[in-house]
This record gives structure tokens, sequence and C-alpha cells, in this order.
């Protein structure tokens, strides 16, 4: 999820990991090229959605602002404050680690594995037919204030598949109210199920 699909992406890169793994699933992942084409799309579109989404990771206001938290994790779900306050906190401990986006700018999937047509090197050009490779899903969120369906939409090219988009479904969605997990962990349920046969 988020982050961690840039974690995936970066071990796929390995051939030893994609022999050893028969599956990957990306949920509302940070697409290959990383934040900063999604920081511009945000802009862009809605200036004061990307000033929440600053005051909300440089200034950790997810941590301590429980409007603010629910909207750019939550959206419309219906997230009880009780329970936003019990992932506040954890939040907060989350927020102790720093990323090096410096760092992390040279080690971007797209820099170190993308060909011309923004799919993974370790990509045939026959793809479909490749049976030897583990299977990908990507799915977002049409809800989602932190990863836009553009950055859905890219990460799924690069991993050479489809994007699946849940509507009314947040950033966090495998939190959030019942039905919005409900409605995210059905459909990766439904995808483990029709891919473990491949």
């Amino acid at each position: 999820h988020s982050f961690g699909g840039l974690v995936l992406m970066k071990l796929l890169e390995q051939s030893a990991m994609r022999d050893s793994i028969s599956g990957s699933m990306f949920l509302c992942s940070i697409p290959p090229s990383g934040n900063a084409a999604m920081t511009k799309r945000f802009l862009r579109k809605n200036l004061l959605l990307s000033l929440k989404i600053v005051w909300g990771f440089v200034f950790k206001g997810v941590t301590t602002n429980l409007s603010l938290c629910r909207e750019l994790f939550f959206s419309k779900s219906n997230v009880d404050d009780a329970t936003l306050v019990r992932y506040m906190s954890r939040f907060r401990e989350d927020s102790k680690v720093v990323v090096d986006f410096k760092a992390l700018s040279h080690a971007l999937p797209s820099v170190t594995c993308m060909k011309e047509d923004g799919t993974a090197c370790w990509l045939s050009d026959n793809n479909d037919k490749d049976s030897t490779l583990p299977w990908r899903i990507v799915i977002g969120g049409e809800e989602d204030r932190i990863v836009d369906s553009e950055g859905v939409q890219e990460t799924a090219r690069y991993l050479g598949t489809k994007a699946l988009l849940l509507s009314e479904v947040p950033h966090d969605l495998m939190l959030g109210d019942t039905a919005c997990w409900r409605k995210a962990a059905d459909l990766i349920a439904k995808q483990i199920e029709l891919n473990s046969n491949l």
C-alpha cells in the first residue's frame, strides 16, 4: 500500500524475487515515477488540496487534526472519531521515520528500470503470454486524495496490467468504515482467486 508499492516495484526488479512469488498486489501505490508528477497535477487541479497535503505530511497535521486526517486518508468514509484517533496515534509513530526524497528520486523504478513505453524493464514485449512472471494487480480508489487516478494508471502501465479503480474508496482503503474496506477486501479476494490458478 502507498509507499510500500514502490518497495515492491524495486523488489520485482530482481529476477530471484520474481521467481519466488506467484503474484503481487499494489493498493493505492505511489507510482514508479514517485510523487513529483502527482504533486504538479494536484497543484494544477486543486491548490487547496495541495496545501492540505503539505500540511498533512510535511507539517504532520494528519497526526493531530481529525478533519484533515479524515479528508486526506478516509475521504467520505464514515470513520468514527475514536477509531480515527487510534489511527492517528499510529500515524504519529510512522511519522518518526522520514523519507529522503532526494535519495529516493535517484532510485525510483522509473529511473532504474523503465522502458520508453512506460513498462518495467523486466516485462517482455508479449507480457500477456509470459506465464513465468508473477501476476500483478493494481487497485486504486476514486476518492483517494494522496494517489490520483493518473498515478494508479502509471503503476498499472509500468506493471503491464490494467488498473482497477474502486468507486467511493479513499486512500486507506483497507481501513475506514465497513462498506469501504469490505469493497476493497472483496475485490482483493476475487483477484487472488482469479489469478491463483495461473
